[in-house]
């Protein structure tokens, strides 16, 4: 059985080491999972099995709950909001590989079959045409903020008052699919949601700032949360610039023209 490829990444910390993973893993052969080490390290532990690379990435190996026989494998990049989920057969061939940025998948899921050839591709990033990579750098321009450190003591721009995470949604409200980036206070308080927070929503496809949601900024903490250097709507006023361009749009109906809002009226 061959042994497990354990990568190592050449890349400094920034924006552009998002795009470094994902060549890095589109570019390597097919994987084996080390069915041998696994099974000798069973007999001195529990069913997981934890350590650390050169690098101080951190993995995670365990029988799988869901897929009778396989070995899951979680890798989580050093000081990185980046992690690698891998599924492995019981032969030790590798099933999937996907890519997490925080907690969504990105870039492509590739799956294969018990001879490693691939079956299926799944495109993690299909409504999103900006890039994360796009969206870090946007983010470091206009926010001074590194979505590609996590913050903690080890961070090269560790802030004390400050920490972060991003979502990607169907934003209903607002019509798109879009990047919700939180920047909020640290630490989060241990009850409740009453803490001080800005939500950013970005146009997933354009890039586009689209709004700010300004939550509790008034409470302590509030103060030391990043802003902008250019100026954006807040969400209230997005949706209401919302509401009035829909309500100049016309239709035509036997002849006679409606707004939509008349238009609804009579459905």
């Amino acid at each position: 059985m061959k042994k497990i490829l354990i990568i190592t990444f050449f890349l400094s910390i920034g924006a552009f080491a998002q795009d470094s993973i994902i060549n890095y893993i589109k570019n390597n052969p097919i994987k084996y999972f080390d069915i041998k080490s696994f099974e000798k390290d069973n007999e001195t532990r529990e069913d997981i099995k934890l350590f650390y690379n050169e690098r101080g990435d951190h993995f995670e190996q365990f029988m799988s709950s869901v897929d009778k026989g396989h070995f899951i494998e979680n890798e989580t990049k050093k000081n990185s909001p980046i992690s690698i989920a891998r599924n492995y057969y019981s032969n030790g061939v590798l099933y999937y590989e996907t890519i997490f940025f925080f907690n969504f998948k990105i870039d492509t899921t590739k799956k294969y079959n018990k001879l490693g050839l691939l079956k299926e591709t799944i495109n993690n990033d299909k409504n999103y045409a900006f890039s994360v990579s796009s969206l870090c750098q946007l983010m470091k321009k206009e926010y001074n903020v590194d979505l590609m450190t996590i913050q903690n003591h080890f961070s090269r721009d560790y802030n004390p008052d400050v920490n972060y995470d991003v979502m990607r949604m169907f934003v209903e409200e607002i019509g798109k699919y879009c990047y919700i980036v939180i920047l909020y206070s640290n630490p989060l308080p241990p009850d409740g949601d009453f803490y001080p927070r800005r939500l950013i929503y970005i146009d997933g496809n354009t890039g586009e700032i689209l709004c700010e949601e300004e939550i509790f900024l008034w409470l302590l903490g509030g103060e030391n949360i990043p802003k902008s250097k250019s100026s954006f709507p807040s969400k209230e006023e997005y949706l209401k610039r919302i509401k009035n361009k829909n309500k100049l749009k016309t239709t035509t109906f036997n002849g006679k023209t409606y707004t939509e809002e008349e238009r609804k009226a009579f459905e």
